[in-house]
């Protein structure tokens, strides 16, 4: 097949980023043309998908002129953009999120076969746009075991923590420290405010963790590194869920992991208390348990089914001329913002470390030649010169 896939951003390490990393590897291992587009490419996560064999763009008009057989949407403005440009291509959007603006369904009817959610959660979400809930397949989120596996065994009693998030503040943050300090647990921070991490690096990190704190994708990653994630992170709400157990997978998973399950709110001594749950034993069963849900390779084979019902049982509908209005409104209203912008690619943390190295390394070449050394001596010869006229 050939596939058009759209994440309306691809700059950082987050959840539907590193979900498109997975989609379009396993994709484009399943023999499969994959076609990514997005307007905000890293450099980095631009070159990683030419490594994967997949074909990044960052304009629709590169691929002006091709056909393709199925488009897979994330985010509502890629969806008007990929429908105004292929009026009869069979799509589907896949929800990563239940509160996020880009997530939302579109303002519009724009054919959409049917839309992926990770979760009863995201299920019921979706319902309330008037979504008809035939068109709602739970789908779970993927993550590549070959990336995330387990390097070593937990210890008995934890040791050392990991803090992974791109969203906490600094009143969590102190909570967590306050906690772990109670207890001699040793702990790094990485994520947006602290150290960008590349996805293909962030296992090494898990693996020398007994317990990593963070939610969702992050938690299924820590599963399958046989680490024991809790749930404790900024998530869009006050709530926290605390540590996965066996006793509470069934239940937190229905909730993708995010924390806003069981509506609890931690103080630093019942947040110590959490921690005292752990159980070496959970982190080998836990991770088996991750492993039947949400193993790329096993959710692709299922994607591709879900592909080929789709394509089977497209029926093209014309849009409308007032929803073409719309349509052609809304994006407009993002062009026209795009071109005020000083930068159509935001420079993240990551990229900005990158460049302050290699300026450091430049300046050290600099001042380590020879031109650099005979510089002073230079600027005194043009003085004598200029004080002897």
């Amino acid at each position: 097949m050939k596939i058009l896939v759209t994440n309306h951003h691809l700059q950082t390490y987050t959840g539907t980023e590193t979900s498109t990393l997975t989609l379009c590897k396993y994709l484009s291992r399943f023999r499969h043309s994959v076609t990514v587009y997005s307007k905000f490419f890293s450099d980095e996560i631009f070159n990683q998908f030419l490594n994967l064999n997949v074909r990044p763009i960052k304009t629709l008009e590169e691929v002006s002129g091709e056909n393709f057989d199925i488009g897979h949407i994330h985010h509502n403005i890629c969806a008007y953009e990929v429908r105004n440009k292929y009026p009869k291509l069979p799509l589907i959007m896949w929800v990563h999120g239940v509160i996020p603006f880009l997530c939302q369904p579109p303002l519009i009817d724009l054919n959409i076969s049917c839309f992926l959610v990770n979760n009863i959660e995201g299920k019921n979400y979706i319902a309330k746009f008037g979504i008809n809930k035939k068109k709602i397949i739970i789908f779970k989120n993927i993550v590549d075991k070959e990336i995330f596996n387990p390097t070593s065994i937990i210890n008995t009693k934890p040791q050392k923590a990991l803090i992974l998030s791109n969203k906490i503040g600094p009143k969590k943050e102190n909570m967590i420290k306050s906690a772990l300090d109670r207890l001699n647990i040793k702990y790094t921070f990485v994520g947006a405010r602290f150290k960008p991490v590349p996805n293909f690096q962030l296992s090494s990190y898990i693996n020398q963790s007994d317990v990593v704190f963070t939610v969702a994708l992050g938690a299924m990653e820590s599963m399958f590194c046989g680490r024991i994630p809790i749930l404790f992170d900024d998530n869009y709400s006050d709530f926290n869920d605390g540590i996965v157990t066996t006793k509470n997978f069934k239940y937190l998973k229905d909730y993708n992991f995010s924390g806003r399950a069981t509506k609890q709110i931690f103080t630093p001594k019942t947040l110590k208390g959490e921690i005292k749950k752990y159980r070496q034993e959970d982190g080998e069963k836990l991770k088996f348990m991750a492993l039947k849900l949400y193993d790329a390779n096993i959710q692709i084979k299922k994607l591709i089914s879900i592909y080929e019902k789709t394509i089977n049982g497209f029926h093209p509908v014309m849009i409308s001329l007032p929803k073409q209005k719309i349509i052609d409104t809304i994006l407009q209203s993002v062009d026209i913002t795009l071109q005020y912008s000083k930068s159509n690619n935001y420079i993240h943390n990551q990229e900005i470390f990158s460049h302050y190295e290699k300026t450091v390394d430049e300046l050290n070449q600099l001042k380590n030649s020879k031109f650099f050394k005979l510089w002073p001596l230079y600027n005194k010869l043009i003085n004598l010169i200029i004080h002897e006229r």
